[in-house]
C-alpha cells in the first residue's frame, strides 16, 4: 500500500486512477488504506466478457487514452507491471473515459520482479523480462509489451495462447 500510494502521488493523468490519501495503520486500527476516485463503470475484462470484442475505433480510441496515461507514468519513471483487461475501468462503459487502475506492483525502480519470493501480474500479460529473460529488468518497454498483449484481448475478445516457454 505505501508504494502504491507513493506511485499514485507522483501520477496526474485522466487515464489514471485518482489518488486522494494513504491511511497508515493506527494504533487502534493495524489497516493500511488507499483511497482513490470512484469510477462508475466496468472492467474491460467484463465489458468484453458480456458484450465481445471491440470494435476497431473503439480500440483505437481506448489505447491512445490508455498509452497517454502510460507515457505519463513513464516520464516520471513509473512502470505499472500489470497490464491486463482487469485493471482498465471504463466509466459508464465507455472507452473514450477508460482509466487505468491498480498500480499496487508499479514500481520506479523495477530491478526485482517479484513480492517476496511470488511473481507478481498477469502472466497472459506480462512481458518475458518480467519472467526474468533479457536481464530481468522491467521498463516501460515491459509496460508496451503488455499493452499490445492487450490490445490482442480487446480485438479478438481472448486471452493470446502464450505458450509454456518465454
Amino acid at each position: 500500500f505505501k508504494r502504491e500510494a507513493g506511485t499514485l502521488s507522483d501520477l496526474h493523468h485522466q487515464a489514471i486512477v485518482r489518488y486522494l490519501a494513504y491511511v497508515p495503520p493506527s494504533d487502534t486500527l493495524n489497516l493500511h488504506a488507499l483511497v482513490m476516485g470512484f469510477i462508475e463503470g466496468t472492467k474491460l475484462s467484463d465489458h468484453i466478457k458480456h458484450v465481445g470484442a471491440l470494435s476497431v475505433n473503439e480500440i483505437c480510441v481506448l489505447f491512445s487514452r490508455l498509452a497517454d496515461g502510460m507515457a505519463a507514468a513513464h516520464e516520471i519513471g513509473v512502470v505499472h507491471r500489470d497490464l491486463s483487461p482487469d485493471n482498465v475501468m471504463l466509466p459508464d462503459g465507455n472507452v473514450a473515459k477508460a482509466v487505468l487502475i491498480d498500480f499496487g506492483i508499479a514500481s520506479s525502480q523495477v530491478k526485482d520482479v517479484t513480492l517476496g519470493n511470488e511473481f507478481a501480474g498477469k502472466l497472459k500479460y506480462v512481458s518475458p523480462e518480467q519472467l526474468g529473460a533479457f536481464g530481468g529488468e522491467a521498463d516501460a518497454r515491459s509496460d508496451i509489451y503488455s499493452m499490445g498483449l492487450l490490445m490482442i484481448t480487446a480485438a479478438t475478445g481472448q486471452a493470446t495462447a502464450m505458450g509454456n516457454t518465454i
